[in-house]
């Protein structure tokens, strides 16, 4: 074997003692991927080589079968099990993108039928109105606010702490949550709507004496937000 083949020889087994090391720790913390990846890069340099071999030195028929054949078998099957792991890995991350978009999709679907729903209910009109939604994890009483009225000793008629009078002439409310429902589904389809803003959303829904198919279509809303996985 000639001088450069000698050097060639050296510089190629330090680097695959070097990078095998690397691969032996991945193995020890039983990242095999990574380590199949390593032991790829590895070889490659003795592949290469042994190339730089055949062309220089012109072994011997038997010599070049078996140390080809050898290197060979090592590099392609650590480069196919490599392969492998890599297509399962970006297998699974695009099926984890497609749940999550059509879960969106699920919800933005939701909250247009929650939208149609409060279209068609019954028309509410409201004088005035305290709304209170309690933040993602809120388990207590979320209380908006709170009149408070007592009566004096020996009394026996109406107390009344505050009075809100609504007259029919007023605008209903359904039409403009109904938009607001539309809206949010658009900014979920865009991606740019939260879980908080979505969950205060639909507690606009309720009303008082909603129908059935209104409690329905926000009963579906819910699930769909809890299965979208919005941040």
């Amino acid at each position: 074997m000639g001088t450069p083949s000698v050097v060639g020889l050296a510089l190629a087994i330090a680097v695959f003692g070097v990078i095998a090391n690397h691969a032996r720790d991945m193995y020890k913390e039983k990242k095999y991927r990574e380590m199949f990846g390593t032991l790829f890069c590895a070889v490659a340099p003795i592949a290469m080589f042994c190339i730089f071999w055949v062309v220089n030195e012109n072994p011997s028929l038997m010599a070049r079968t078996v140390t080809l054949g050898i290197v060979g078998a090592v590099l392609g099957a650590s480069a196919l099990i490599w392969g492998g792991y890599l297509a399962r890995d970006w297998a699974a991350r695009a099926q984890t993108a497609g749940d999550v978009m059509s879960n969106r999709d699920v919800l933005v679907s939701a909250l247009n039928d929650l939208a149609s729903a409060m279209a068609s209910a019954p028309s509410v009109v409201i004088g005035s109105q305290s709304v209170a939604v309690g933040q993602p994890g809120n388990t207590g009483t979320v209380i908006g606010s709170r009149s408070v009225a007592i009566g004096g000793p020996g009394n026996t008629g109406t107390v009344i702490g505050s009075q809100s009078i609504a007259t029919s002439s007023g605008t209903p409310v359904n039409a403009q949550r109904a938009q607001a429902f539309r809206d949010g589904a658009s900014r979920v389809a865009a991606g740019t709507a939260s879980r908080a803003e979505i969950t205060a959303l639909i507690a606009q829904s309720f009303l008082p004496g909603g129908s059935a198919a209104l409690n329905q279509a926000r009963d579906r809303a819910n699930q769909a937000l809890q299965a979208s996985g919005l941040p």
